[in-house]
């Protein structure tokens, strides 16, 4: 699979329309999550062919990919959330119910356990190319990337059931 041709929603609680149009309660949200969605896509496909005793070059291929490009934009996006919309929305009166903040807070502290696991690997790979430790490591990664994008993708789910109602009772941002 493509995911840059793969253009249907991927979200577990925002269904796909007939049009491709979606009302902006939905596509405030839809805009950075399928985005970031898309390249999860990119790193489980690449995790499915991880081989890195055989090929240790994935594992600092991968690690590039995440340091350069999915961590900063995920980065980006809780940053918009924590610092900007959420408080923007509560001066508004909004109510975020507590779960939801203290779950991106835990989301941040799980991406930047992600980012130093990516990393280690990548440097022990490295140093000890070929070995069975090096293909321990890359197996284990894959079970922590495919557990943390799993979670990422809960809490993606979750935002999607509670922003939605906040942005329809405060109206459209101009």
């Amino acid at each position: 699979m493509d995911a840059l041709c793969d253009y249907r929603v991927t979200s577990r609680v925002i269904k796909g329309t007939m049009n491709g149009f979606y009302p902006y309660e939905y596509s405030e949200l839809m805009i950075p999550h399928e985005t970031i969605r898309a390249e999860l896509r990119k790193g489980s496909a690449a995790m499915n062919a991880f081989d890195v005793k055989t090929h240790p070059w994935k594992a600092e291929c991968f690690a590039s990919w995440f340091r350069y490009l999915l961590a900063p934009l995920v980065q980006l996006h809780q940053h918009f959330d924590l610092d900007v919309m959420y408080p923007f929305y509560s001066s508004l009166g909004a109510e975020i119910p507590g779960h939801v903040t203290s779950n991106l807070k835990s989301m941040k502290t799980s991406l930047d356990l992600m980012a130093r696991r990516v990393e280690a690997v990548a440097a022990k790979v490295k140093s000890n190319p070929g070995s069975d430790e090096s293909a321990d490591y890359g197996a284990n990664l894959q079970n922590d990337y495919r557990t943390w994008a799993e979670e990422l993708e809960v809490y993606f789910a979750e935002e999607e059931r509670v922003w939605p109602a906040i942005y329809k009772q405060f109206g459209e941002v101009r």
